[in-house]
């Protein structure tokens, strides 16, 4: 799955937002992770819009090593994630 590629998110309540839509297009092609802000049902990852990842997809995506998640410029680490999934 995607190589060495790592994308970033920021966590923002309980949605997860890839802010590069450079990132947010490489992110969706993998998999169609995620849904582009403002897009309801987007045909082709050709978007310039951030992505919006639910829990689900952030957690499991970054267990797999492609998603680094952060809170106010803090990196979370797998642990912190898991917490904050079971809180939702």
């Amino acid at each position: 799955m995607g190589g060495n590629e790592t994308f970033k998110a920021q966590l923002v309540e309980n949605r997860f937002i890839v802010w590069n839509p450079e990132e947010g297009r490489k992110l969706y092609g993998l998999g169609y992770y995620g849904k582009p802000l403002g897009i309801p049902k987007p045909k082709t990852a050709d978007f310039d819009a951030p992505l919006l990842l639910d829990m689900l997809e952030a957690f499991y995506l970054a267990e797999k090593g492609l998603l680094k998640v952060y809170v106010d410029g803090k990196e979370l680490n797998l642990s912190q994630l898991r917490k904050k999934a079971l809180k939702t």
